[in-house]
C-alpha cells in the first residue's frame, strides 16, 4: 500500500514536469524574437528548446 502511493505521487510529479517542459519549450519556440532578443541567443537556445520538445518530453512520458 505505501509503495503505491509513491509511485502515484512520483506520476503526478513527472507528469507535472512533463507539462511544464513542454510548455515552456512550445512558448520558446512560438515566441522567439520576444524571448530570445538576440541572434546569439536564439542560436543558442532555440536547440534546447526543439530537442527538449522532441526528445525529452516523450523519454519522460515513456518512462513513466
Amino acid at each position: 500500500m505505501y509503495l503505491q502511493r509513491e509511485v502515484s505521487l512520483a506520476y503526478v510529479l513527472s507528469s507535472v514536469v512533463a507539462i511544464l517542459m513542454a510548455a515552456a519549450s512550445a512558448i520558446g519556440l512560438g515566441y522567439r524574437t520576444s524571448i530570445y532578443p538576440t541572434e546569439d541567443l536564439l542560436q543558442s537556445f532555440l536547440s534546447n528548446d526543439v530537442v527538449s520538445l522532441v526528445i525529452g518530453v516523450p523519454i519522460l512520458c515513456g518512462s513513466m
